[in-house]
């Protein structure tokens, strides 16, 4: 049984999570090649549910993970030190992956504060997922 198998049953149904796409195999060797240290919840999660939108333009979760410095300015970027990048709000909300850790912080980019919102990548994109279908 797969950690995201709930998930993987949701999709196609008209759920939130129908318009994501699984990851391709090539592309998932290719990111444990260039980052072996992404957490396996996140890549499992690329593999089995998938990446893109949930909902109706609700939330983004990517095809892999990003530095900080690929989506705000150098000098920000460097507060974010140790934390990878999976996904927005398209409001100015980024989710990212302590990666020494694995715990989820989300990042206001207002005031470039941090907050801890779960104790991993499972816990938070559930809670997500549940949170958007119940819009």
């Amino acid at each position: 049984m797969g950690i995201f198998e709930d998930l993987v049953a949701m999709k196609g149904a008209g759920s939130v999570i129908d318009s994501l796409v699984p990851v391709s195999h090539e592309r998932l060797a290719v990111l444990r090649v260039e980052d072996p240290a992404m957490p396996e919840q996140f890549f499992v999660f690329l593999r089995d549910v998938g990446c893109g939108t949930v909902g109706n333009s609700s939330y983004s979760i990517y095809g892999g993970l990003v530095e900080p410095c690929e989506i705000y300015s150098e000098e920000d970027a460097t507060e974010f030190s140790g934390i990878m990048l999976f996904g927005d709000d398209f409001s100015g909300w980024n989710a990212g992956i302590v990666m020494a850790t694995g715990r989820v912080v989300e990042i206001d980019s207002c005031d470039m504060s941090i907050e801890e919102v779960a104790e991993d990548f499972r816990s938070f994109i559930t809670a997500k997922i549940a949170e958007i279908a119940s819009w």
